[in-house]
This record gives structure tokens, sequence and C-alpha cells, in this order.
């Protein structure tokens, strides 16, 4: 049992960089396998730029009602990839955070937001690495850092490394198993203390890193492809929130040889090979377009967002993937809350996407 004096319960903050850095893998292996040695970082890859938002806007974004809200030569820039060995700390599953008995919480792992508790705990003798960070139930948070992070330290450092976390939900077994992690998965039901926690700052809250593509062109490799790219979806997770204008939206889309599309039902497997049949897709903002990383490059992508939800996951994931990203705001009515969608607008961004209907 905890209490107030114990360090455990310590809410500081520490990154990546404040550790000593070691370099080469025979050192980091040693870093993260030797008993004896102290907390370590080591640095995988730096910050990249990979051109401007306008090189992948698609050529269809600055139609009437799409207000990017940056300047054409903005910087897209993917952050760099650093890993540390950490003796000693306790993985939480419920919040997923990462606690050090000597440093406090590893911020990537949980930020400020997430809570430890710390009223018991359990002690496991093994190096585990987690298999994702706080946003663990958000499927493009575990499908473009959990998992990446997780291929890429056991590539590296084996077997012997754990993957760590709580019981898995259907969908996140599926892909551990096609990913060959899950004969080392760890389950945990409680805080627990391991000998070691390998982790990512991959598991900050920006966007995800290039290194997502291993880990998706493995999952492509291991479910296959069903169909020839001739399909153009409209992914329906939209449907309750946007009210009428979602019959509108579907309407529109039907014209140019869109089929609305339920996720629900279908496996990973099934949902990862729908994706890759794909030469266009649309879908509003959030998990409805998570699985783009299984499109072909050049896919169109026509990511739907209202005033209310404005955000750049969807954006990079098509910079990552080489997609053609396509976007639509919609406003909000002030007072109703409703959307307000301008049909002449959604054609208008079609037509660029696909062609005339």
């Amino acid at each position: 049992m905890s209490n107030p004096s114990d360090p455990l319960t310590e809410s500081a903050h520490f990154d990546a960089d404040t550790l000593t850095a070691v370099h080469g893998l025979a050192a980091w292996g040693n870093a993260c396998f030797n008993p004896a040695a102290p907390d370590s970082v080591f640095h995988h890859a730096p910050n990249r730029v990979i051109g401007t938002w306008s090189h992948f806007l698609g050529g269809g974004a600055r139609q009437p009602g799409a207000d990017l809200g940056h300047a054409e030569t903005a910087v897209c820039e993917l952050a760099g990839v650093s890993a540390v060995s950490l003796a000693g700390a306790l993985l939480d599953p419920t919040s997923m955070t990462i606690l050090s008995p000597a440093r406090g919480f590893y911020a990537p792992s949980g930020g400020s937001h997430a809570v430890l508790r710390c009223e018991s705990s359990s002690q496991y003798d093994g190096v585990v690495t987690p298999v994702a960070g706080v946003d663990i139930h958000d499927i493009r948070h575990f499908l473009y850092k959990g998992l990446p992070s997780a291929v890429m330290l056991r590539g590296m450092l084996g077997p012997r490394l754990l993957v760590a976390g709580p019981v898995l939900q259907p969908w996140q077994a599926e892909l551990l198993a096609a990913l060959g992690l899950d004969q080392g998965y760890f389950s945990i039901a409680e805080p627990t203390r391991f000998t070691r926690i390998i982790a990512t700052d991959m598991m900050r809250p920006e966007p995800p890193s290039r290194f997502a593509r291993g880990a998706i062109d493995r999952l492509r490799f291991r479910f296959g492809q069903d169909h020839v790219r001739t399909r153009r979806l409209l992914i329906g997770d939209g449907q309750k929130a946007w009210g009428d204008d979602w019959s509108a939206i579907e309407a529109e889309a039907e014209d140019f040889g869109f089929e609305p599309v339920d996720l629900a039902p279908l496996s990973m497997a099934e949902r990862a090979r729908l994706f890759a049949s794909a030469t266009a897709v649309i879908g509003p903002s959030g998990a409805a377009l998570a699985l783009v990383g299984f499109c072909d490059p050049g896919t169109a992508i026509l990511e739907l967002q209202t005033t209310a939800l404005l955000e750049g996951w969807t954006r990079v994931l098509c910079a990552v993937f080489g997609l053609e990203w396509y976007n639509l705001i919609i406003s909000m009515s002030d007072i109703t809350g409703e959307t307000l969608l301008d049909r002449g607008s959604l054609r208008i961004c079609l037509k660029n996407m696909v062609g005339a209907a």
C-alpha cells in the first residue's frame, strides 16, 4: 500500500531527452536486459520534414466551403522517435501510464491527464514494452502508434521483450496475432512493477511517425487483398452525429459511384482488405478514416470535417502513406449545433476527386 511519502505518488513528468543516451544496437540491448544498467534513451530517428501541406492536398481542397486555416507553405513535420529503458518501472493497465520510482511519470505514456492507481501493485521479473499509450482504445493510436512501437522494439530486442497491457478487445487481439505479438503478450489487471519497461515517445498525442508504415505493410501482407482496386467507399460512421445531412451526403456520393459501408460487423482483416480495394474513400474525421493506411498509394481520401472538430490526423496519415487528401469543412449552427451542409461544395469536391458524375 502506497502513502503520500512514497515516490510512486509523485506527479513529476520527464521526457526521453532527460536520460543518458546510448549509441549502437549492442549498447541498447545491454541497457534493456542488464539489471545493473542505468535508465537510458536510444534515439532511433530525428524529426523529418516530408513536404508542405499543399504538396498533398490532392489539388481539390481549395473548393468553396473549405477553409484550411493555415498558410499554404506550412511545413509538415513528423516527430522523431526515441525509446527509453526504465529500471523498476510500473505500468498501470487502466491509464497505460508508466511510472518510474526514481523519476516520476514518463510523459509520453499518459501526460497530465492520466491517473495512476497505486493502491495495490504486483511485481513481475521481466522486461516488457506497453502495447499502447493512454489512448489504447482509440483505433488510430493503437494502430499507428502502439503496434508500430511494439513491432520496432521487438524487432530490435527479440522475443525476450514481452508486450504488456490490459486484457485486449477482440479487434486488438486480432491485430497482435497478425503481427506475431500475441504469443509474447503479458496481460495485467492491476498496476504492475517490472524489472524494466522499454517504451517510446511515439506514444505522444501528436500524429504518428513514418514508422507506422512498417507495421501497416506487414498487416497488409498478412491479411491479403480480395478485390481489384475498383471500389469507392463511403464509410458510414457519421450517421448519428450528422443527422439529416448524412442522407444528403449519401445521395451525392452515390451519384459519383460511392457505396455506403458499415464497418461494425467486419473483422480487422476484412476491413483492411476493404480499404485496400478502394480507389476513393469518404468519411468524417476520426475513427471512420482510421484505416486509410491500408489503401494503396494514390487513393483519394475525402475527409469531412465540421467547424466543431478540426484535426490533422487524417491529413498526416495521407502524407505518410502517399494518399491524395481532400477536405470539406462543414459549418455547424451556433444555435442548434446541427451541421449545415453545402451540397454544391460537396459536389465540387467529389468532381475534383473522381471526375464528373
